[in-house]
């Protein structure tokens, strides 16, 4: 009565687990069938590749077009078609740049091979695209010569204009050449040397084409400039001049100034601005890219400002308040924040005609950075302005704020040049033959842990319900609830033996020279390790830099992890002599049945028996190698069992 009552209750929890093993299974096949047609009929993205033409790239929502066109699908042109003046040649001019003509001086001249002329593409004012007068450059003037003469130059129209056409080709520019250029246009710039407004507008179109140069040149340019500051001082000159503009607006594709006269305006009191910059279907600044309002208490950024600043000041002197904006940090060459990433990071300067001694200035601002939101993950940031002292970044007197979504807000107690610092982390998206790995080795290890749970349940000396006077000698007592009491009480004080006297004391047993010792030390070291995850320490390597050493240990960590449950059922089911003994009575049983069924030649059957005859002794010399993990008792019901099979022929 007792036995048949323990075949019921093992057959309920075979079922049991069979049923639940389906069901895991199951929901593997529907959820890789599901993933399958999501990638079959899901667009990639919810924008068509070829929305944006003409080069345009779809990035955060909106098409952003290259400088030649316009437009919600970059379809509007936005250059000057190719000309000729005279006999000048110039080719496809976007709106807003100066072409170059495609004669250049003579390589005996000392500006070889730059553009002997410019001309600008521009828009009138009834929206109509028109190519400007051809500006003609002379050949035997460089940088380096412009840079001798504007010290003690007292005209400085033809000095601005010759800077802007030697620095029309920006990718062109050498570290030299910027230093020299840089030089230029600040003393361009300088109060005391009363240039004309002409100039000085050209030179903002010099300092827009410096802009353009490479990231490195400026790098080699600071280097080779050493404890000079040339750009400190082209800085500062622009702060300078942006107060000089009244309420009018210069703009070029990497610099826009603007300002406003509060005296003009009428105000009263504490003085408040607010300057923003728009985004726009391409990266360059252009007219219409900045506004100003005055009187106004707060920020009010929306989705389509990319930049804005604040400023309150607490004198009722203040007469003017000027806005410079930088489309790239190039010339603040930060010695301690070197930028790893290639997109660009405005920066935004605000000063007013205050004496900074006794300025009270509270400052507010808002960004939103543009980068590549599928490829990196924004970590953190820091509120900086430009220490001209230092040379430098630096934090004091700004605070980050909690600001609207998507913007990234901060304060300052002063005027100044200010950014924020950011810091990515990458998204980082497996290869696809790593999740297929992960699929096959998971489905694998849910079937065959599943099979160990199932012939651990049938064929076990544990499940077995005793009557109450024999529960004391009861296999489930002593096999099942004191040792998993046990195990439950003392796992901390078992990991601390372990790792004393395993890991940090030596154990003489394993230096022997006795190989085979050795050997079965080190498998049972092995099977250990499967059993508490071990090989999860592969995790760290993972968090390697390099994509491609990265790449080798996810898929060794994947290997390892998801074949866990085979390596289990290979080291505590197949080495096992009651696996073995049901597995040759298993092979039997098919063999009869395959000759039943099938009326093979005799010579066949023969052949067959043989080869299953030569296998069974690999089972018994494999549990002789790995003994070692076998268990110490083994009870009557296995010997008897695999004694039988023995003496049966096996």
């Amino acid at each position: 009565m007792a036995s048949c009552h323990t075949c019921n209750l093992r057959v309920l929890v075979a079922v049991v687990c069979g049923l639940l093993t389906a069901v895991v299974i199951g929901l593997g096949i529907w959820r890789i069938f599901i993933r399958i047609q999501q990638e079959t009929w899901a667009p990639p993205s919810s924008t068509p590749i070829e929305f944006c033409r003409n080069g345009g790239t779809w990035s955060n929502g909106r098409c952003i077009c290259t400088e030649e066109w316009k437009g919600l699908r970059c379809t509007i042109a936005n250059f000057c078609e190719n000309s000729t003046y005279m006999n000048l040649t110039f080719g496809r001019i976007p709106v807003g740049r100066y072409g170059l003509s495609l004669q250049v001086c003579g390589s005996n001249t000392a500006n070889a091979g730059s553009p002997m002329a410019i001309r600008l593409c521009s828009v009138s004012e009834y929206g109509e695209i028109q190519l400007q007068n051809v500006m003609y450059g002379n050949c035997d003037e460089n940088l380096q010569t412009l840079e001798k003469q504007v010290e003690n130059a007292t005209e400085f129209n033809f000095i601005s204009t010759e800077a802007q056409i030697l620095t029309s080709d920006g990718q062109k520019l050498t570290a030299e050449d910027v230093t020299s250029a840089t030089r230029v246009v600040a003393q361009i710039f300088n109060t005391s040397k009363n240039a004309s407004p002409e100039a000085k507008k050209v030179a903002v179109t010099t300092v827009s084409q410096l802009l353009d140069a490479h990231e490195d040149v400026f790098q080699r340019a600071v280097a080779a400039a050493g404890n000079d500051k040339a750009f400190t001082m082209l800085i500062e000159q622009m702060e300078n001049y942006s107060l000089s503009l009244g309420n009018e607006l210069v703009v070029e594709p990497n610099v826009a100034i603007q300002s406003v006269n509060f005296t003009s305006e009428g105000t009263v009191g504490p003085a408040s601005v607010r300057f923003s910059v728009h985004k726009g279907t391409s990266d360059s600044l252009v007219s219409g890219s900045t506004s100003i309002d005055t009187n106004v208490d707060s920020l009010n950024p929306d989705g389509q400002t990319e930049l804005q600043i604040l400023v309150n000041t607490s004198k009722s002197t203040t007469k003017a308040c000027g806005f410079v904006v930088y489309q790239n940090n190039k010339l603040f060459q930060s010695k301690t924040f070197i930028t790893k990433s290639n997109f660009s990071q405005k920066i935004i300067s605000s000063k007013t005609d205050e004496n900074e001694e006794v300025q009270h200035a509270s400052v507010e601002m808002v960004f939103s950075p543009r980068y590549n939101l599928e490829e990196f993950q924004l970590h953190s940031y820091a509120c900086v302005f430009w220490n001209f002292s230092m040379n430098d970044w630096d934090t004091y007197g700004c605070d980050k704020v909690k600001g609207p979504d998507g913007f990234l807000q901060c304060h300052c107690n002063h005027t100044t040049n200010f950014a924020v610092l950011m810091t990515f982390k990458k998204n980082y998206q497996y290869p696809a033959s790593l999740d297929t790995l992960s699929n096959v080795g998971c489905a694998l290890s849910i079937f065959c842990l599943a099979f160990t749970i199932i012939f651990q349940i049938v064929t076990s000396c544990w499940l077995a319900i005793p009557t109450s006077s024999d529960f004391i000698k009861s296999p489930l007592l002593w096999s099942f609830l004191i040792p998993i009491t046990i195990i439950l009480i003392s796992n901390v004080v078992i990991f601390i033996i372990i790792t004393v006297k395993v890991l940090w004391k030596n154990n003489q047993n394993l230096t022997s020279t006795k190989k085979i010792s050795f050997l079965k030390k080190t498998v049972s070291t092995l099977s250990i390790a499967v059993v508490f995850g071990i090989t999860w320490v592969l995790a760290y390597l993972m968090l390697i830099e390099n994509n491609d050493i990265r790449n080798v240990f996810s898929y060794i960590f994947c290997v390892f992890n998801t074949t866990q449950g085979l390596q289990i059922f290979l080291l505590y089911t197949v080495r096992t002599k009651i696996f073995q003994s049901r597995a040759s009575q298993v092979l039997k049983s098919l063999s009869t049945s395959a000759g039943r069924v099938t009326s093979l030649p005799s010579v066949t059957l023969l052949r067959l028996r043989v080869r299953m005859y030569n296998m069974l002794p690999s089972f018994t010399a494999l549990h002789e190698r790995f003994r070692l993990l076998e268990p110490f008792a083994t009870t009557e019901e296995e010997t008897l069992t695999y004694s039988d099979g023995e003496n049966s022929g096996i």
